[in-house]
């Protein structure tokens, strides 16, 4: 669990410096980030994914949502078991531009 934390802190830290566009948060004026942790072919991976809301056919995508989906297309044969936790974090939505 310390080094799930320790990978939100560094993808929040880099948010932090990478801010995203207002575009994709102008449904909810959040931005959520998560981590997903797999224990994945005896070593740990750390997969980052970033909710979208914008107001279009397409929906909405929760950060979690983005993790899981994005584990799956980087490693295809991941399965659930493989997945031993989520971190999530809100976090201000910095300059619109």
């Amino acid at each position: 669990a310390s080094r799930l934390a320790r990978k939100m802190q560094e993808y929040a830290s880099w948010y932090s410096d990478n801010p995203a566009d207002p575009f994709f948060h102008r449904k909810s004026g959040r931005v959520v980030l998560a981590i997903l942790h797999l224990d994945f072919n005896g070593r740990s991976e750390y997969v980052r994914g970033i909710n979208s809301e914008v107001s279009l056919p397409t929906g909405s995508v929760c950060a979690e949502r983005a993790c899981i989906v994005k584990a799956r297309s980087d490693f295809p044969e991941v399965t659930r078991e493989n997945m031993k936790g989520i971190a999530v974090l809100e976090v201000p939505m910095g300059e619109e531009s």
